[in-house]
């Protein structure tokens, strides 16, 4: 069923001449908030509470691929507005990214934010598991799309956005219990990071908390004090190992549930 078609038998029976400008005008708000979904990370409750209720009776599996419709999922699922029922998040991100791969083909910055937001939310719903067994699946699955990430990534030769996605993948493996393999991965984002010419220091602040919280959460102190101090002579400010920005960072990493997942799996290729 489509968008339009799907709000029209709901509406029609209440309102059959008001349903057609309801519909004109969810497709106006989804426009006015096409922004939202150029600024990573940035959450405008505003515009969730907008297009909310354009999901109330549609079903994901049986909507067909729309534009606006896919707009309005990628605002839906990314979204930690009050009240939100996120129950539904993976199944609306996994429509926006099929159907902007679809209708905008693999390559868009649209396809390419749908994308980043199922990770996003696999990996959110990976934190919040009850079950140890539902969580490693959960993050199998955030695993799997950041690696199409990341071939996206490469294919439009950004390689600071690789490495991003990169560390996502490596935090991923490490609350699975590959800390070698993470830990390994996010000391070559690092090292890439204080390679180039015009660094960042966001993308290394975040690079550096979570580098260092992986190794301490596998008792390597050392090594972590060592980044640290690595840290504090590239990183200045609000960026600088200690500030809030880079605990904040840490704090993604030591939040999951490590150890026990780490000493089950610990084998001598992880040390």
């Amino acid at each position: 069923m489509s968008f339009d078609e799907g709000h029209t038998r709901r509406g029609a029976r209440h309102d059959p001449r008001g349903v057609h400008q309801t519909i004109r005008a969810a497709r106006a708000v989804v426009a006015s908030y096409v922004r939202v979904l150029q600024e990573e990370l940035d959450d405008d409750g505003e515009a969730f509470f907008q297009v909310e209720m354009l999901f109330a009776d549609l079903d994901p599996a049986g909507s067909v691929p729309d534009r606006d419709l896919a707009d309005a999922a990628i605002i839906y699922a990314r979204s930690c507005a009050d009240g939100h029922d996120h129950s539904k998040n993976i199944a609306w991100a996994t429509y926006a990214r099929d159907a902007n791969e679809r209708l905008r083909g693999p390559l868009h910055p649209r396809t390419v934010t749908a994308i980043a937001v199922l990770a996003e939310v696999y990996e959110t719903r990976a934190i919040t598991a009850a079950c140890r067994r539902s969580q490693a699946g959960l993050y199998g699955q955030a695993a799997e799309v950041y690696r199409s990430l990341i071939d996206v990534y490469e294919q439009r030769c950004m390689p600071v956005a690789v490495d991003q996605a990169r560390v996502r993948l490596a935090v991923c493996g490490h609350a699975s219990g590959g800390c070698g393999e993470a830990i390994r991965t996010t000391g070559q984002c690092w090292q890439n990071w204080c390679r180039i010419p015009q660094r960042w220091p966001a993308d290394g602040c975040e690079i550096a908390g979570r580098y260092t919280a992986m190794l301490r959460l596998c008792h390597r102190s050392d090594e972590a004090d060592a980044v640290d101090v690595e840290a504090r002579r590239f990183l200045g400010g609000d960026f600088r190992p200690g500030s809030s920005l880079f605990d904040l960072a840490a704090g993604d990493v030591s939040r999951r549930r490590h150890e026990p997942v780490c000493a089950r799996n610990l084998r001598l290729d992880q040390l």
